[in-house]
């Protein structure tokens, strides 16, 4: 499994993450991941519209040294609303349930990692938005897009 998810990883066009509405769980882990230079990195939400990051988020990424412009320049966006897939780009999911609307999408399940399996396990990442689960989620997808960066270091 550690060479597929290498080579999978690796071989993207684009690396896609995903939650629920795309301005708490996502968007931070798109920001850190372009924080620690991975520039082939996007995100959406499947399910919620939004129009601004969660401010959680941005006080979370700004403490961890992310730049205030591009935590305000940041603007959600919905599977709906983004670009063609291409066979080549990987979307990294929260949950079961992401998953489960990818697929629904026309997404391979081949091209679809939950973002806990980089660091060894398959568990959801609950949305803080209901669950108040900040802290955890936020030190969740660090320690998940830091070992993204080491696959592409």
């Amino acid at each position: 499994m550690e060479q597929d998810l290498d080579q999978l990883i690796t071989t993207a066009d684009t690396i896609y993450f995903v939650c629920s509405g795309n301005i708490i769980r996502s968007s931070f882990a798109e920001l850190y991941a372009r924080h620690l230079g991975i520039d082939n990195v996007s995100s959406y939400g499947t399910t919620y519209h939004n129009k601004h990051i969660h401010q959680r988020s941005a006080e979370k990424l700004h403490e961890i040294g992310v730049e205030s412009q591009v935590i305000d320049n940041f603007s959600p966006t919905h599977l709906n609303a983004t670009a063609q897939f291409t066979d080549n780009d990987i979307h990294i999911v929260m949950t079961t349930e992401h998953r489960d609307k990818l697929i629904a999408a026309g997404v391979s399940p081949n091209r679809i990692l939950k973002i806990r399996e980089l660091i060894g396990d398959d568990a959801d990442v609950a949305d803080p938005y209901f669950q108040n689960n900040f802290d955890e989620a936020y030190d969740t997808i660090v320690a998940a897009v830091k070992q993204l960066s080491s696959y592409l270091s």
